[in-house]
């Protein structure tokens, strides 16, 4: 920046030691951040962000909606504005972070190293106590209840097709029609005949996946036993 009249004059100026007439202006004033708690993306990692938008592609719900606010650049604003004390940790601002998938595509391509997940969880951690007290139950109870149990998952895909019809219509349209609540998957596959035994592998059947998509793990060992 150059020492241009018509630059802003306010605020914490950053370094003293540039030749005379070029300087950086800081963040005007003392900001009161509208953080709820103490665990909220750092000042550091926000400023970390350039905003020059090369994430912008690689971010699968920004391809989607075509929307800035459904973009690492936005939600960083959106994060940059509570901060600044501009915006609050509403609604809106739980849209944004809801919206994320924390794939962190974007830090892959970003040339700056934002640390976007870091920031995401923390983000995150401040919209959890805005839920409502039935949201944090329902979360609870399927986060901390029935996924660390195997047992609990097959009683609930078991119980599917009678809490299918209660479900709000957007649960019912992600939920698949069908579950495998007692499938199991063989313990060893071997080989077919004439295939080339080239390495062992190991499947990681996940928590849910082998109730609800069992026959896409299916295919996954018939493809791997072949290859």
């Amino acid at each position: 920046m150059t020492g241009d009249e018509t630059l802003p004059t306010a605020g914490r100026v950053l370094g003293t030691e540039m030749p005379e007439g070029v300087r950086f202006v800081g963040r005007e004033g003392a900001v009161a951040p509208n953080w709820l708690g103490t665990d909220h993306p750092a000042d550091a990692d926000l400023d970390s962000c350039v905003a020059c938008g090369l994430c912008l592609p690689h971010c699968p719900t920004y391809r989607l909606t075509g929307e800035e606010s459904a973009s690492p650049r936005g939600r960083i604003a959106a994060m940059r504005a509570v901060a600044d004390g501009i915006a609050e940790v509403d609604e809106t601002f739980t849209t944004f972070m809801d919206l994320c998938l924390v794939c962190r595509a974007c830090e892959d391509v970003c040339p700056s190293h934002v640390p976007f997940g870091r920031m995401m969880e923390r983000a995150r951690a401040e919209v959890e106590p805005t839920r409502g007290a039935s949201a944090r139950l329902l979360r609870w109870l399927g986060l901390d209840v029935v996924l660390p149990r195997p047992a609990l998952i097959r009683l609930v895909a078991a119980l599917q097709p009678l809490a299918r019809p209660f479900m709000p219509r957007r649960m019912r349209a992600l939920v698949p029609t069908r579950a495998a609540p007692f499938a199991r998957l063989p313990r060893v596959t071997e080989p077919a005949a004439g295939v080339e035994v080239r390495g062992t592998v190991a499947l990681l059947s996940g928590c849910v996946q082998d109730r609800w998509f069992h026959q896409v793990n299916l295919a996954t060992v018939r493809v791997l036993a072949r290859t």
